[in-house]
């Protein structure tokens, strides 16, 4: 059962997800479904933190992959967690009132936006059908976009050395048939100054 303060923020999400505004924001008294552990990892421009050390002003990625400005921070004391494990075995944990984006099969398949339910709610309902199929699948997050830094090495040196390459020991190699000349060529490159001879 959730809560007035609750039902009020799912109205708010459910009419946001069917329009076409790409920002939302919910101010939440506590209990209105942002429960998670103060040590889970959240990503950040500037690297992975800790939620618990997220203060107002931090900047986060929301979920079309771009930052987002934190804007309070609302601790909830010490509350039960749920750890949850998704088909790719990653995890979450969370706990019973945080608010879930959710597409069950019938919505994906209408290609309608999902629904948002508590975790409370999803384990009541069940998370597989009565076939064993999954019941609920939760929408990824769009690719972040991390601030630009300078790298020892061009990105595409680097991928090009880890898949044709090796780094055994002081000296890099390469390995380029005549077929892949201009793979090699563009590596050429993007080598460092002080490092081509």
């Amino acid at each position: 059962m959730l809560s007035e303060q609750q039902n009020a923020a799912l109205d708010a999400i459910k009419v946001w997800i069917k329009s076409d505004k790409q920002v939302f924001r919910l101010f939440g008294y506590a209990g209105t479904g942002k429960q998670q552990p103060v040590d889970s990892e959240v990503q950040t421009p500037s690297g992975v933190r800790r939620l618990g050390d997220l203060r107002e002003g931090d900047w986060v990625f929301g979920q079309d992959g771009m930052p987002v400005l934190v804007t309070g921070v609302f601790p909830q004391g010490v509350k039960p967690a749920y750890r949850i494990t998704f088909r790719d075995k990653s995890t979450a944990e969370c706990g019973p009132d945080h608010l879930w984006a959710v597409w069950t099969n019938k919505l994906r398949q209408t290609n309608k936006p999902p629904v948002v339910l508590s975790l409370q709610e999803i384990i009541n309902n069940g998370v597989r059908h009565t076939g064993g199929g999954y019941r609920y699948s939760i929408p990824l997050c769009e690719p972040v976009s991390y601030t630009e830094r300078d790298l020892p090495l061009h990105p595409y040196l680097m991928g090009a050395l880890i898949g044709d390459g090796t780094a055994l020991g002081t000296t890099p190699i390469l390995c380029c048939p005549d077929v892949d000349r201009d793979i090699a060529d563009r590596c050429i490159g993007l080598l460092p100054e002080n490092t081509k001879s």
